[in-house]
């Protein structure tokens, strides 16, 4: 029997971004279970697919409009099918938008035919140019694609408020999070000091965990800018920031 070939796009696909200090939007998709991977065994060498986009296609954001990323999205699937009926082997890793251009990131072993079979590819695109570019390893994907802690914590924060409203609850109201911190009762009464001074509402439970509870819209935004700042304040306090969790409130 012949061994099942490698998927070349994987089904845990998340998302984060975040702002130049200019306001432009950088977005980052990626397949979480390689990011998840403590190491990385196969496909050692890197290659990104930029497509260059004029600046009348973009927001104010820097993002391309819906029109023109519907047509990327389209050339995504298209690529994705090229390869995979040319047999390449290969890992689609990544996606970064940002600033006018769009990238595709791969991983690869064979990277003599990628490169061929891609070049082929992208000489027939209409409308878009496509450039090939070589990366270091692993090294783009891990630097530049993968989300540190603090934007892992984002990624759990849109899960969270996704499942919300999915069950009901109603994102322009105030809901009221509360957020988790395990660590030392030094670290933790420390915590709890600060807290209260911001307003946050907390409550010892036991000698190794502590929720602070605030009021939130249930808007990336707004509450990624509150746990961002948590799980660095929890980090420099000696402490774990655990996460939050709120009720439904229709």
């Amino acid at each position: 029997m012949m061994p099942a070939k490698t998927k070349i796009s994987g089904d845990n696909w998340v998302s984060y971004h975040m702002y130049s200090p200019e306001g432009l939007i950088r977005r980052i998709s990626l397949d979480d279970d390689l990011a998840n991977e403590s190491k990385h065994n196969s496909h050692q060498y890197g290659r990104s697919i930029r497509f260059d986009l004029d600046e009348n296609a973009l927001l104010p954001t820097g993002l391309p409009v819906d029109e023109i990323n519907g047509r990327l999205i389209a050339l995504q699937e298209k690529l994705i099918g090229f390869l995979e009926r040319s047999e390449v082997d290969c890992r689609f890793t990544g996606i970064v938008t940002f600033g006018g251009y769009k990238e595709f990131h791969f991983q690869v072993d064979d990277f003599q035919t990628f490169d061929f079979i891609v070049t082929k590819w992208g000489a027939a695109v209409q409308d878009f140019s496509v450039e090939l570019i070589p990366r270091e390893g692993w090294e783009y994907f891990d630097r530049y694609i993968r989300p540190d802690e603090v934007y892992r914590q984002q990624i759990e924060d849109q899960k969270l408020i996704d499942r919300m409203i999915e069950a009901g609850s109603n994102p322009n109201k105030l809901h009221f999070l509360e957020h988790t911190f395990r660590g030392k009762p030094d670290a933790l009464s420390s915590i709890s000091e600060v807290l209260k001074e911001e307003g946050f509402i907390v409550e010892d439970r036991g000698t190794t965990e502590l929720v602070a509870g605030k009021e939130s819209e249930l808007m990336i935004d707004g509450i990624f800018g509150i746990t961002a700042n948590l799980v660095l304040f929890a980090r420099e306090s000696g402490a774990e920031y655990a996460g939050w969790g709120a009720r439904l409130v229709i």
